[in-house]
């Protein structure tokens, strides 16, 4: 069943809704800025740390698109899934960064903002876990 179905957060519902007010005095919705340090290429980041924002970005696509499956930023696919009171996201060469493909599960709670999950890429095999209440992942290179 699409993520929209189950009534959690939808982005794009509050952005169409803002982009219809805003139009109807005349003006058009703000495009989020990219930050200056997105790069097309992974070079000089951290493997764990573009690995955890590689998942980041899926999840964010998950709540975002409402859909049960997409394309990553720059390539491969994810499929998502309801598992109990979580959503269990499969990544197939899914990549954030040029050259930078990330396969494995993760699994994300919308209640509590929980995510965990297990990769691997190029740069090896990763356990991240984050949620709402942390500053930052925990990142553990597993092989």
């Amino acid at each position: 069943m699409p993520a929209q179905g189950r009534n959690f957060p939808h982005a794009l519902t509050y952005y169409g809704l803002f982009s219809e007010c805003l139009a109807a005095i005349g003006r058009s919705a703000p495009r989020p800025p990219l930050h200056q340090t997105f790069a097309r290429s992974s070079q000089g980041i951290d493997e764990g740390n573009a690995a955890a924002l590689t998942v980041a970005d899926v999840v964010n696509r998950v709540r975002a698109l409402g859909s049960d499956s997409g394309r990553g930023l720059r390539g491969g696919r994810w499929t998502a899934a309801y598992r109990g009171e979580g959503i269990r996201i499969r990544l197939a060469g899914v990549r954030f960064f040029e050259g930078l493909p990330m396969t494995g599960t993760a699994t994300w709670v919308p209640a509590t903002g929980s995510v965990r999950a297990e990769v691997s890429g190029p740069g090896g095999d990763f356990s991240i876990d984050w949620s709402d209440e942390t500053a930052s992942p925990s990142i553990s290179r597993t092989a």
